[in-house]
Order: structure tokens, then sequence, then C-alpha cells
């Protein structure tokens, strides 16, 4: 397979994006008109390729590219609907889940029916405390690196902001994030940080301002 059809499908979008528009203005038929054989789109690109190559702008977007990439990579979308927490609150999450519909395998058989429910956690624990912050506030990520420290592998670090791979590179150990914000979803968690625990059935939401971590 060529270079040019690798590239092809994505530097066809940039050469469009880069074409300069010009306006035209609709002046009527005068004399006859002919049919306008259409060029091959294909060779053009092909031959606007070539000359990108030979003067080296194909290197730079593949750069550019690669670096905007690596970015999107290490910095995510952040959640920014979650604020940050100014007073202490604790709520307890039922993780209980109802199935409107069956649900069947493979073959049509019934594994749960209709009205069923289901908690996760009579078939399964939560063996370390999630805490979940935001990477771009200082304060926040001083508090929860000392916590981490204190507690070691029984806390699970997550991101609702910022860049984990920074903040991995700095303490020497992964962070994760909460992509498409999925988990704060799943806990109705509107404020951070919040430390996620299991407390029987039920999990344990605890909201506290960075000032009193680990007090």
């Amino acid at each position: 397979m060529s270079v040019y059809s690798k590239i092809l499908p994505i530097l066809t979008v940039i050469l469009f994006a880069s074409t300069q528009q010009v306006s035209a203005k609709d002046l009527g038929v005068i004399g006859k008109t002919y049919q306008i054989k259409e060029q091959d789109a294909v060779e053009q690109i092909k031959k606007k390729l070539m000359v990108m190559q030979e003067n080296g702008e194909l290197e730079k977007l593949k750069d550019k590219a690669i670096k905007k990439s690596l970015h999107t990579l290490k910095n995510p979308k952040p959640n920014d609907s979650i604020t940050t927490a100014k007073k202490r609150s604790q709520t307890l999450h039922n993780p209980t889940k109802t199935y409107d519909e069956a649900v069947t395998d493979d073959e049509g058989r019934i594994l749960l029916a209709a009205g069923s429910k289901v908690n996760p956690l009579d078939y399964m624990s939560l063996s370390k405390k999630i805490i979940f912050f935001d990477g771009r506030d200082k304060e926040q990520v001083k508090a929860v690196k000392k916590m981490v420290k204190q507690q070691g592998a029984k806390l699970k670090p997550v991101l609702i902001a910022g860049s984990w791979f920074d903040i991995s590179k700095a303490w020497g150990q992964q962070v994760y994030f909460d992509q498409g914000s999925y988990l704060t979803a799943q806990f109705n968690i509107k404020e951070v940080p919040a430390i996620v625990s299991q407390e029987g059935k039920s999990l344990k939401i605890e909201v506290i301002p960075a000032k009193d971590l680990g007090k």
C-alpha cells in the first residue's frame, strides 16, 4: 500500500479545508455552453501530495497531527459540570439496577427476568477507596497526593479534569481519568474532592474540601 493511499482520506479533508474560497455571481447564460469534463480528483490530490512531500509540508502536517493526538490523549475532555467542594457532605448511593427488559444469553435463554433488581455489591466488593479530584486545582492535587502517599494502594486517584499523564509522571504512580464522566455520573458526584467507599450494600460518597482532606 502506497503512502498516498494510507493518508489520502485524512489529507483530502485537510486540502479541502485549506483551499481558498472563491465567491461567484450568477451572470446567466451567454452564448453556447459546453459540458465541462471532470478532472480526476484523486490524481490532483496525489500531485498536491507529491509537491507537499518535496517541500516538507507533508512531514510538518504529520508531526502536527501526532502532537495534537498526544495532547488529546494526555488531556482528556474535562467534566466542567462538577464544582469544587466548599463544605463537607455525605450520602449513600444504592448501586442496585433494575432491568426493564429480560436479559438473555446468545441462545435466547433468560438470565434475568424483566423487573429483576441486581446489586453488584452482592457479588463483589469495592476493595479500594476511590477519590475523585480536579487536576487543575493545585490545592486538590497537593491534598490528594498526601493522602495517596499515606494510604498507598488502598486509595485509587481518579481525575475529573487535568492531565493524568503529567500527574502520574510527577507522582511516580498511575493516576486515572474518569473518561466520558462515566463513573461520576453513575455515583451522582457533583462536587470534588469526593471519596467513594463501600458501606454494607451501598456506596458512601464523602465530599470533602481539599483543606480538610486527611483530617
